[in-house]
């Protein structure tokens, strides 16, 4: 019997954050009936993505053409989520804060996992509707709200 998926989340995470972000969402994917749309592996063209992930391409090249076809993926996959869970780290990169804004203009619960001192950023606090320091909080809180 397949699964029966209770939420689908978009994750928002800077590009640096990928490679552990698609590991904590296929781990919480093996325990609980959740899906996860990643902007940075669900995308039109995947294949940059595993270029990129190999080493044989840079994060921006000969992607300039793309812009409007990647922003426009990212845009319409996000607002068919449920909620979107934000990865705010050092690192932020110009995706993460306009997704953010993106999920509050059309009324998307956002849950932010912020590393210190992010989490007390006025933009931050402003347009999520949760904040936790850790992954394993996130988990706990959507568990407990019915979520996952």
């Amino acid at each position: 019997m397949g699964k029966y998926i209770i939420s689908t989340f978009y994750l928002s995470h800077p590009f640096p954050s990928r490679r552990w972000v698609k590991a904590w969402s296929e781990e919480i994917q093996e325990k609980y009936y959740v899906k996860f749309i990643n902007p940075f592996y669900d995308s039109s063209s995947p294949e940059d993505m595993t270029m990129i992930d190999k080493g044989l391409k840079d994060q921006y090249e000969d992607r300039g053409y793309k812009y409007k076809q990647i922003v426009n993926n990212d845009k319409r996959l996000l607002v068919m989520a449920d909620a979107v869970i934000v990865f705010a780290t050092p690192h932020i990169t110009w995706g993460t804060p306009m997704e953010m804004l993106l999920a509050y203009q059309n009324h998307i619960p956002t849950f932010t996992v912020a590393d210190p001192p992010l989490d007390q950023h006025p933009w931050i606090k402003y347009h999520s509707t949760h904040i936790w320091p850790q992954p394993q909080e996130l988990e706990a809180y959507l568990y407990h709200i019915g979520y996952i």
